[in-house]
């Protein structure tokens, strides 16, 4: 996650069959929303997804809906959110997360 972060090279990559437009979760483009919504979306993309949110700025909504991250995509995203503190919106439905992934967000 680190290096990624770090990287000022990589602006799109591509895990689960679609493309993540890395500037935009890291706020080196500045999006206030990012829709991503039935795309496909792993526990890989996930830890991508999160290791670029936790430090953006600018993020305030973040839609994940319908994919299929599960308890353990889950978790990544809810660790980001405990340094991210500007995402006031994420959309979580229909990704089967179950108790145990809602419990990770409740914990954020």
């Amino acid at each position: 996650g680190e290096a990624l972060k770090m990287n000022t090279a990589l602006t799109t990559l591509e895990i689960d069959g679609h493309a993540l437009l890395i500037m935009e979760f890291k706020g080196v483009s500045p999006v206030q929303d990012i829709d991503l919504r039935e795309k496909g979306i792993g526990i890989a993309s996930c830890i991508i997804i999160a290791a670029c949110i936790a430090s953006n700025e600018v993020l305030k909504r973040l839609n994940l809906r319908s994919n299929s991250i599960g308890a353990e995509g889950t978790k990544h995203i809810a660790m980001a959110l405990k340094i991210n503190r500007t995402i006031s919106s994420l959309n979580l439905y229909n990704n089967n997360i179950g108790v145990e992934g809602a419990q990770h967000i409740g914990e954020a």
